[in-house]
């Protein structure tokens, strides 16, 4: 599986225009908390021993690739 990034910091939303398109799906992705969890995960990844539990860090790295799609292909069929 080809692991996909998103650079948040380029993405420019304007929340407005993002809390009425999240609207039209009723919530229901709550994408807001994913987004909020790959920023905890990337952090998490960057702590001092983290990479040493090899068995943590795949389940995180598992949780962190779905968590990239989701967010991916819903952020592509709002914002295009």
């Amino acid at each position: 599986n080809e692991q996909i990034k998103i650079d948040l910091s380029e993405r420019k939303i304007n929340i407005k225009s993002f809390s009425e398109k999240l609207d039209l799906f009723g919530g229901h992705f709550e994408i807001e908390k994913k987004l909020a969890r790959l920023s905890e995960i990337a952090q998490i990844e960057g702590m001092e021993g983290f990479w040493d539990d090899s068995a943590n860090a795949s389940k995180i790295q598992k949780e962190k690739s779905v968590l990239e799609e989701v967010t991916k292909t819903f952020l592509h069929r709002v914002f295009g």
